[in-house]
């Protein structure tokens, strides 16, 4: 009995120590604002973010003269290689500008994400964002995109695999993001693959979000909105195991 209470005991750890830190959700409000950090801003414009319309804002307010960015980093997530989860969020660029989200350890050495863009016909595409293979590179990886919807990235610890996967909302859509495709928290968005990429080192990754406008962007702006991470369900499997074990060791006491 000590045995079965000492491996449920254990299973139960493992999970709030792995699983419920890595689970977030924002819907950008405003009132998480102090969740993200400037990280990098390179700006002749200048480039600013901030939380307005309801989504994580990004804009140029003035003409710029060179490339101007600026990239956030969530503070309050950290995502481990040694579980599964998955990364959903929206993301809205009707300018010709580059709106990146993806992962990446504290060198940069190892990240993994998109890129919602324009191509040089002026076509929104999704762009995978992957180590010697960007989007923009002869060998890049893109798919034919609208000016919003929603994308996963995933994460499987067994084949140290990243998957990037993209959904087009309604491109006569107008309204709520439901409608744009951009609310993959509430909304089960049928998603197609565009990318896979193994990890090059056992770093924790941090959540990035951002833009890069090159010269001569006017009023340009791209937001993002309704993030969430999550475990998969390989560890919720083992809570429900450990609940299941407690349960059983209840029933034989009685």
């Amino acid at each position: 009995m000590k045995l079965k209470f000492v491996i449920v005991s254990l299973a139960l750890i493992y999970y709030l120590n792995n699983c419920l830190l890595a689970q977030y959700i924002d819907r950008f409000d405003g009132s998480t604002a102090s969740n993200w950090d400037t990280v990098n801003s390179l700006s002749f414009g200048p480039a600013n973010w901030s939380m307005s319309y309801g989504m994580l804002y990004f804009s140029t307010p003035v003409i710029s003269t060179g490339e101007s960015q600026v990239f956030v980093k969530n503070n309050q997530v950290t995502l481990s290689k040694s579980q599964n989860w998955s990364l959903e969020v929206g993301l809205l660029n009707t300018n010709n500008v580059q709106l990146q989200v993806f992962v990446a350890n504290s060198t940069f050495s190892d990240y993994f994400g998109a890129t919602l863009t324009k191509n040089t016909n002026l076509d929104p595409i999704w762009g995978a964002e992957i180590p010697g293979q960007n989007y923009y590179s002869q060998n890049g990886i893109t798919a034919s995109a609208f000016y919003w919807g929603s994308i996963k990235i995933e994460y499987d610890t067994s084949s140290s695999r990243y998957s990037l996967l993209y959904y087009n909302g309604d491109n006569a859509a107008v309204g709520s993001d439901s409608r744009y495709g951009m609310d993959p928290i509430t909304n089960q968005l049928s998603y197609q693959l565009l990318a896979t990429s193994t990890a090059t080192s056992a770093d924790p990754l941090n959540i990035y979000i951002g833009v890069n406008y090159g010269p001569d962007q006017i009023w340009s702006s791209a937001s993002v909105d309704n993030l969430k991470t999550v475990p998969e369900p390989s560890a919720l499997s083992l809570l429900a195991v450990g609940l299941g074990g407690l349960a059983m060791m209840r029933r034989r006491r009685s």
